[in-house]
């Protein structure tokens, strides 16, 4: 026989929730209070415990107001430890939602009354103030004061909330060490407790850590296993916005930017939907940030500002003070040329940031305020300001986060030229790229290899103006190598052995052909998007969290070898590299380097906008003969132009194979526009480093003919012709077509061949470039997929629209299907950087691998196809020769034995 609890009990009960189940928690206490008799002792309780699961539902003003008649009822029957207990608790709810003073009002009520255990959580929740206010060196002395209390009281339950919060302290404060130790006791304390709640907090916070610890895998893969975590008790409201806000900042220092905004947006939303003032400025803050790393000043700044007067409402000042430098970093986006202004506002910052423990040798923020006055001040010529704030900032370059390092080398260098030590700068220089480099191999994800060159962007900026100001050409040359592609050089890291990747690709084939056949069968394909979408989440989630055990294998730029290369193909090098704004180009033959600054970018822009529009015109062919004769006239003309602003200006020698490093727009240029280069073997390389890194003799096969794949994917009218005609050209070709074309036979395939034809579909996802494909009949072959090939074939032609079309990042960081091929060692790709027509293709696809089985190089075999498509003379015939371009290597990939 069971009874019934007591209302006593079912006030306890409704306590011991709050942490663990708040929607159970406010249940309970609901009907507690919704019942008869219950006496007021019991009914103090219940409101205390449904005032508390309100705070962690995230409505932070309903559990003040719940919590205020607690405190009224408590103080009223005369229980005034309790009453002061319950001060505390609403204390944090009412810095929640922005009211410090009231907060700490409370606290200084309740003190007197309280002892023990509970004034140990009282100086606790102090402490949590402290924090929440910026004052890192009061919250920490608080923290540390409250835990002798809670231990000796044997409240481990607050302890472990302790731990907590003083965790973050430390890592705000740059003690990453010690903050791991305090996160690490509360997860296994709240474990031990049966804590879901606190538990998955500390998952969270070991995610934040590993962020602040710039190791943003691990701390993706910890944020992951936070939120499945929280998931798993109901997501609380009170944890998402912190949550997205932290994730957010992780993302963001990974160069994740679209990600990283969509976190912002979703922290936001889930502060202003809860109320939660403290969260809301923070959000806003961070998606300043985002804005800001776009190159959005002025939303950044809007963002920013807000955000400051957010903080400032709240008596949060050091936070404020932070959002006020974001605000400076946006205006100096938009002002032409740092002032003394800006100066005096940046130095204003630091003394109150330091005063509250954020400028310290270990704290992100606070050494970037410093660098940030620092190279200001050298700006406008203050040499002795400059070097009070950047001497400070200095001392960081040893010890700590890979960006931090990076940023204090670069403050070193800025006060070593300043003191006219150019070759100390140099150093320096290098010294701040060697941590980039280092950092960048150790992540396995390709697209945190491309964002973390935006770390040694400042640095790559300073080398290259003091090379082209100061230097030869091969310096300059040699800091443009130091740019160009560095995660490209980097091998590829291999799945888990778990094989979670290859099961979330196949997922993504079915879920691609559930969209298909919804759209073909005329029903809603909008269940099946979203399938597409969750499936690419989880796929990013575990490609981003992939780290790379050996850091070793980056290709190095040595510029003997490229000249012993260019030597050997009897070529000449030119690599594009920009510099204050000035396009400058190096021109290396095997006897010299010369350099050259080919003025201001200015139109070059939308001249090679309208080149590659004037192509899709002449592509589509579906305009008059003399809409088409113009168009063909006004491509001549753009390719003139183009030509005049940057190659005849170089004095290249004539007729000899060219290899072109390009740089920013340069990257999407069909460069046989140019009418000098448009007969001549042109071979396009990410970097100089790159083109020359294999063996300078050719590869050949070891068998006596060339083993080819040829694949026709779904839907293309003449793939069959075209794969019947490049197929006969081999001897015992791998033909893969209609239904055998899945993404898997043709993983398999490819990997035991020497040449690849895939006739396929392509798409190219500016949004997510990773997620580009090719389509073969189960779905699309990503480039996720083309990354974990063990072998790859020596040559690959890519006939499909955009097939060679890349996503540019900062340090021409390329991420598309040809750049997927090049590190994974191919050393040819014939591909088009724009939409192509089909019938031509054919010819010209062709008569390129004709002359490749007759000995030719893949860049020379398309300069003679190219030669026949532009004698043959129609429109897509002419869009067709232009649209290819030959990427890769000096090995030159040719296909004879």
């Amino acid at each position: 026989m069971t009874t019934e609890p007591t209302t006593t009990e079912r006030a306890r009960m409704a306590l011991d929730a709050v942490h663990e189940d708040p929607h159970r928690a406010a249940e309970l206490a609901t009907a507690l209070l919704e019942a008869d008799g219950v006496d007021p002792t019991d009914r103090i309780g219940a409101l205390w415990a449904l005032g508390r699961a309100r705070s962690e539902q995230d409505r932070a003003a309903d559990a003040c107001s719940i919590l205020a008649s607690a405190v009224e009822l408590a103080d009223a029957e005369g229980f005034v430890e309790l009453a002061a207990e319950i001060r505390v608790s609403r204390a944090a709810c009412l810095m929640a939602i922005g009211e410090p003073a009231a907060a700490s009002a409370e606290l200084s009520a309740a003190e007197p009354r309280l002892s023990g255990g509970a004034l140990g959580r009282l100086v606790m929740q102090r402490g949590l103030l402290g924090l929440h206010a910026g004052d890192l060196r009061a919250a920490r002395a608080d923290l540390d004061a409250a835990l002798p209390l809670l231990e000796g009281a044997g409240d481990h339950l607050a302890r472990c909330r302790l731990l907590a919060n003083r965790g973050i302290v430390l890592s705000f404060a740059g003690e990453l060490r010690r903050a791991e130790v305090d996160f690490e006791e509360c997860q296994r304390l709240a474990d031990v407790l049966g804590q879901q709640m606190i538990a998955a907090g500390a998952m969270h916070n070991l995610g934040f850590l590993r962020g602040r610890a710039g190791d943003v895998p691990a701390a993706l893969r910890w944020f992951e296993r936070a939120r499945s975590a929280y998931a798993a008790i109901g997501f609380p409201g009170r944890a998402v916005a912190t949550f997205e806000s932290d994730l957010c900042a992780v993302l963001l220092s990974g160069g994740l930017h679209s990600e990283a905004a969509a976190a912002a947006r979703r922290a936001v939303a889930a502060a202003t939907d809860g109320g939660n003032r403290l969260a809301l400025a923070e959000a806003e803050l961070m998606h300043a940030e985002v804005l800001l790393a776009q190159g959005e000043g002025v939303g950044a700044a809007m963002l920013a500002d807000r955000a400051a007067e957010g903080f400032r409402q709240s008596n949060r000042g050091p936070w404020a003070l932070l959002a006020e430098y974001v605000a400076l970093r946006a205006a100096s986006l938009r002002d032409d040329a740092p002032n003394r202004e800006l100066l005096e506002r940046a130095n204003h910052l630091i003394d109150p940031l330091e005063g509250s423990g954020w400028v310290v040798e270990g704290n992100v923020e606070g050494n970037e305020v410093r660098t940030f006055a620092g190279r200001l001040a050298l700006a406008v010529g203050d040499i002795d300001a400059a070097r009070h704030a950047l001497e400070r900032s200095s001392l960081s370059r040893r010890a700590g986060i890979s960006s931090m390092r990076a940023n204090a080398w670069l403050a070193t260098a800025a006060l070593r030229a300043a003191d006219h030590d150019p070759k100390g700068a140099k150093r320096a220089l290098l010294a701040g790229m060697r941590v980039v480099d280092t950092h960048r191999a150790t992540l396995g994800a390709t697209e945190l290899r491309a964002h973390a060159s935006a770390h040694g962007a400042e640095l790559a900026a300073m080398g290259l103006r003091m090379a082209r100001h100061g230097g030869s050409a091969i310096e300059l040359l040699t800091w443009a190598e130091r740019w160009h592609a560095g995660a490209l050089r980097l091998p590829p890291v291999r799945p888990p052995r778990d094989g979670r990747m290859a099961g979330l690709l196949a997922e993504l084939r079915r879920a691609h052909a559930e969209v298909r056949e919804a759209t073909l069968g005329g029903s809603d394909p909008a269940t099946a998007h979203a399938a597409v979408s969750a499936v690419e989440a989880a796929i990013r989630t575990l490609s981003h969290s992939t780290t790379n055990p050996d850091v070793a294998g980056e290709v190095r730029f040595d510029p003997r070898r490229v000249r012993s290369h260019l030597r050997h193909h009897s070529a000449v090098l030119v690599e594009y590299v920009v510099v204050d704004g000035h396009l400058n180009a190096v021109v290396v033959t095997p006897r010299r380097a010369t350099a050259h600054d080919l003025g201001p970018m200015g139109d070059l822009e939308a001249n090679v906008v309208q080149t590659m529009a004037m192509i899709r015109r002449l592509a589509f062919a579906r305009a008059s003969s003399r809409a088409l004769d113009a168009a063909r006239v006004g491509l001549d003309a753009l390719g003139a132009a183009i030509e005049r602003r940057i190659l005849l200006p170089l004095g290249l020698p004539d007729g000899c194979p060219v290899v072109v490093v390009p740089t920013g727009i340069l990257q999407t240029l069909p460069w046989s526009v140019l009418p000098t280069l448009r007969l001549r073997t042109v071979t396009v390389a990410p970097s100089a480093a790159l083109w020359s890194r294999s063996e300078v003799e050719p590869h050949t096969s070891s068998a006596l003919e060339p083993r080819a794949l040829v694949v026709a994917g779904p839907d293309l009218r003449h793939s069959d012709r075209e794969v019947d005609e490049v197929a006969r050209l081999y001897r015992h070709p791998t033909v893969l077509r209609g239904d055998a074309a899945t993404a898997s036979a043709v993983l398999d395939a490819i990997s035991e061949v020497d040449v690849a034809h895939l006739t396929v579909h392509g798409t190219f996802r500016s949004d997510s470039p990773l997620f580009s494909s090719l389509r073969l009949s189960d779905g699309p072959l990503t480039l996720y997929d083309l990354e974990h090939l063990p072998r790859a074939p020596r040559t690959v032609v890519l006939p499909a629209c955009d097939a060679g079309m890349a996503r540019v990042h900062g340090g021409d960081e390329l991420i598309g299907t040809a750049a997927a091929f090049l590190s994974l060692g191919v050393e040819a790709i014939v591909a088009p950087v724009t939409v192509v027509p089909d019938e031509a293709v054919v010819a010209l696809v062709v008569d390129l691998h004709r002359e490749m089985q007759a000995g030719r190089s893949p860049s020379s075999a398309l300069a003679a196809a190219r030669r026949g498509a532009l004698a043959r003379g129609a429109a897509e015939d002419v869009a067709a020769a232009h649209a290819f371009v030959a990427v890769g290597t000096s090995a030159g990939a040719t296909l004879q034995g």
